[in-house]
């Protein structure tokens, strides 16, 4: 959750698919005029990417990378369309380092094992309790 337009309103970001070739990223957002919640998806694969706050403008930065490989891409907000710019792509150079910088959004990952792990919690002897509140 982070609020991508500076709006003062925080958007939901996720990221689905099932494997790098296909994921996805959507932003949620609430739209005060409309009074809606918003679906925008980023319109090319990014990857399982990494989230920074965007330093030199309002958005955020996606970075996606395996094998020496990254995409850097600003990710932004526009008269309610998703915008985005190709920052860095290619092969990193010998001790290069991925890009990053020191304000990650961090993530929390909700996967079809989530359930799974939520039972595991519950101590033996001890009452059920409903997580989700």
């Amino acid at each position: 959750v982070y609020d991508i337009d500076g709006s003062g309103i925080k958007e939901l970001i996720t990221i689905e698919g099932t494997c790098e070739a296909d994921y996805l990223m959507h932003f949620y957002t609430y739209d005060l005029l409309t009074q809606t919640v918003c679906e925008l998806e980023v319109d090319q694969n990014i990857g399982n990417a990494a989230l920074y706050k965007d330093q030199e403008r309002i958005g955020i930065v996606a970075v996606s990378g395996s094998q020496d490989y990254q995409l850097v891409t600003a990710i932004k907000i526009a008269d309610g369309k998703i915008v985005t710019a190709k920052i860095k792509e290619g092969q990193l150079a010998e001790g290069e380092t991925y890009y990053e910088t020191d304000e990650p959004i961090l993530l929390a990952m909700i996967n079809d094992y989530y359930m799974l792990r939520e039972s595991s919690l519950i101590l033996e002897g001890e009452e059920e309790t409903n997580l989700g509140e």
